[in-house]
């Protein structure tokens, strides 16, 4: 059993580490943290440097990269700037692995170079108030236009990662409420944000600032029939499969921000004097950083576990929702220690303690609870259905 990197791979952490290194020092991070700006020339350097092409096909222009090469790409990113990072998952990671899988070839010619050049942003809307991880609850309908020409959308979305910024929405909805199952009946729309009926607020929240949560209404919005992506009513059957690996890029998100919190935490006992002496010194925060090192070791190996499994065709649905859970734990739990190691200074911003801190804490919320990956796990074992 090989752990290496392959070279090509190494290479590619050396670069991103770099970049990252380079072209977001901290006070660059805390000033987008401040305004929620979205760092477009960062987003260009990204296109640039050939990454936002990683897992789009060679004829469509991206170099085909593996689960595991995304993996590599996110924990770099996640280290520095989550604003870089999140977007890459949105963008790169998910709707442009859905619509190089399911999209036309219009679609793709259309989209893709757009993606490449770092000229479109986009954001997955799943998720209503009435139900969050119930996503299968959703009420937000399209219809068809009675010129049969475009599908008339209405319902709202809630908690939408950067719809704010997005040029398209990808959007799940219900085409048909006539039918025998939950699943049925889900389609899922490319939907332009600049539509003519859509509204979209920022929401406040704790941590991950310089990334927006979102509302997001439909009221009466036009949606061209071409915006369909996929088969209409299959949305389910056809997208479940491409996005196991939403929660795999997340955990590698969490890996950023709990590798970030262990070098600061390090860095800090061995300039911090206490008693006559570096607080590295001192047998009870020696444990602390232990611990965190176990945990975040641990954490990878589940976490590059999951990525190889899709990268050689084998995605495991159990294997990636143990990684995620344990990637979303360990964050919290590396975190809150950096937090006891520093003190009364971990809780001021003028450390970034405090932002890695709440940026962590939301993995055990999102994109799926804590709860919500151990009732999987367990019925995954055998057990029975406890929802």
């Amino acid at each position: 059993m090989d752990f290496d990197l392959s070279q090509e791979q190494t290479l590619l952490q050396d670069m991103v580490r770099r970049f990252v290194t380079e072209q977001c020092p901290r006070g660059f991070v805390r000033e987008l943290e401040k305004s929620g700006a979205f760092p477009q020339a960062m987003w260009k350097r990204l296109s640039e440097l050939g990454l936002l092409g990683l897992p789009i096909p060679e004829d469509h222009g991206g170099s085909a990269g593996s689960m595991l090469d995304m993996v590599i790409v996110i924990e770099e990113l996640a280290r520095a700037a989550l604003a870089l990072a999140i977007p890459f998952i949105n963008t790169v990671g998910l709707s442009s692995k859905v619509l190089c899988s399911l999209g036309s070839d219009k679609q793709k010619n259309e989209l893709l170079p757009r993606v490449l050049s770092g000229d479109m942003l986009t954001s997955f809307a799943w998720t209503e108030a009435s139900g969050g991880t119930d996503v299968l609850s959703m009420k937000t309908r399209a219809e068809k236009s009675i010129d049969g020409l475009h599908y008339r959308v209405n319902g709202s979305k809630m908690f939408i990662t950067q719809a704010h910024v997005a040029d398209y929405i990808y959007t799940m909805v219900r085409t048909d409420t006539k039918v025998a199952k939950k699943t049925e009946g889900l389609s899922c729309l490319m939907i332009p944000a600049d539509l003519q009926g859509i509204s979209i607020r920022t929401i406040e929240k704790t941590g991950q600032r310089s990334t927006g949560f979102c509302e997001v209404v439909f009221n009466d919005v036009e949606v061209p029939l071409e915006s369909l992506l996929g088969d209409e009513g299959q949305a389910w059957k056809q997208l479940v499969p491409l996005l196991n690996g939403e929660r795999t890029c997340f955990a590698a998100v969490c890996l950023g921000i709990a590798e970030a919190a262990f070098k600061d935490a390090v860095n800090y006992m061995e300039q911090r004097t206490a008693f006559g002496k570096t607080i590295n010194h001192f047998q009870a925060l020696q444990h602390y950083v232990a611990e965190m090192k176990i945990l975040i070791d641990g954490s990878r190996l589940l976490v590059y576990k999951a990525a190889w499994l899709e990268s050689q065709g084998k995605p495991d649905a159990l294997i990636v929702t143990e990684a995620f859970h344990s990637a979303a734990t360990m964050v919290s739990r590396v975190t809150d220690l950096g937090m006891q190691i520093m003190g009364a200074y971990g809780y001021t911003t003028e450390f970034d303690m405090e932002r890695y801190w709440r940026d962590g804490r939301v993995f055990r919320l999102s994109p799926i609870s804590s709860e919500m990956a151990k009732n999987f796990i367990a019925q995954s074992m055998g057990m029975p259905r406890s929802y």
